[in-house]
This record gives C-alpha cells, structure tokens and sequence, in this order.
C-alpha cells in the first residue's frame, strides 16, 4: 500500500506502453485508494477503451463512482461486467454491496449469496450477507453465517453485535444482551459504543441492563497491574 511507489512505476510502464489495460486499470485503483476518484474514473475509462471486454475495469470503475455515490452508474457497470462473465466473485461481492447501500436487500442477499458460493471463507462476504438476511426477517440464517464467523474469528466483534441485532429485532432482548456483552469484552469502549448507537438496538434502550452497560463503557477502564516475575 505504497501509493507513491506503485503510482511511480506505473506511469514508468505506461511511457513505454501507453495503453496498457493493465497499467491503466492498476493506475485506477491507486487513484481510488487515494481517494482521487475523478482522476481514477477518467483513468478507468481509458481503459475501457484500449479493452472494452475487461470485467475487472468495469468493477474498478463501478467502485469509484460508488465512492462518488453513483450508484445507478455502478449498477450499470457491475451489470456489464456481470455480461462479460457471469459468474464474476467480484462483481457479485461489489453489487451485494451496492444494494446494501441502497436498501435493496433481497437483491444484495441473492448477489452476496452467488458470491459465497465461491468464496466460502470470505469472512467480508459473509459478513454482508448475514447482514442482508437479517434485513429481510431471515434472521436464522443470518445467525448461521454470523456464527461461522465467530467460529473462525473468535477475537472480532463485529459479529457478535450483529448475532445481537438478530435478537433484539426478533425482540429478544435477554439474547441480545447476552452477544452485547460478549462483543463489548473483544473491543475497545469507544468501539461497542458506537456499534450499540446503531438504531437496531433502540428497542433495548430503555433496559436497566443496557443503561447499565453504557454506563460500563462510558467509565474508563483500569489496567490491572501485571505482577512481576518470581
């Protein structure tokens, strides 16, 4: 993730080879990366037209313009590289993700779920799948995928709050207390703060046993003194 270093020997490449699609499509991204995304989409675009046929230009580019929050323009370009090969990960991932955003679950579920099928232990993939499924009330098969998560990551939160979302939309609040307090012990105070400001958690707002557990968070936490050697 050197962006200077990769950005200087690329343009090296492209002096020799001006129209490189790969050199063009790599520019792309580490203009993306960088957050330069007007000059990553003009980037992207000449790309397209040294390999109009380039399913990994077409994603380059949809996430540029989702970083610019076109998201009509990368629907359309994730579809075209959905075209071009139609079982592409990438493009699957990417328009899971884009209906998430835009609050189309059951399309982000169906293209998350075509993607999981080739990448099983993708844990950002299932991750959003999960997060897709619980919003379409199909909360057990959120939890199974949240689960698989934690089983392989026991040490990351963020699905033991969303394992906690499940239940508190199924209001479940003693269950949803339960994953809170096992997420809030793998981050930092600061960390399950925000996450417990999400509105999915309103319905336990009003629990002494939430209040209380804000009031845990919201305390600073002391170091235990590690005793010395014997």
């Amino acid at each position: 993730r050197d962006w200077d270093s990769s950005e200087k020997h690329v343009k090296l490449a492209l002096q020799i080879w001006p129209d490189m699609n790969t050199g063009l499509r790599l520019l792309g991204v580490i203009y993306t990366q960088r957050g330069q995304f007007e000059q990553a989409i003009l980037t992207l675009e000449r790309a397209l037209k040294s390999d109009p046929f380039s399913a990994e230009t077409f994603n380059n580019l949809a996430t540029a313009y989702m970083q610019k929050n076109q998201l009509e323009k990368a629907e359309d370009l994730l579809l075209t590289a959905l075209q071009i090969r139609p079982n592409g990960v990438i493009s699957h991932t990417n328009l899971g993700l884009l209906y998430l955003l835009w609050g189309r679950y059951e399309q982000a579920a169906e293209n998350l779920q075509a993607a999981i099928q080739q990448m099983p232990d993708n844990p950002s993939i299932r991750n959003n799948l999960g997060v897709a499924l619980l919003r379409i009330g199909r909360f057990d098969e959120a939890r199974a995928h949240f689960q698989f998560l934690i089983d392989r990551m026991p040490a990351r939160a963020e699905a033991y709050f969303n394992m906690a979302i499940t239940h508190a939309l199924e209001r479940n609040p003693e269950e949803a207390l339960n994953w809170i307090r096992q997420a809030a012990v793998r981050c930092s105070p600061a960390e399950a703060q925000r996450h417990l400001m999400d509105s999915d958690f309103n319905g336990l707002r009003s629990l002494p046993a939430f209040q209380s557990l804000m009031s845990e968070l919201s305390e600073p936490r002391v170091e235990q003194p590690v005793p010395p050697p014997s």
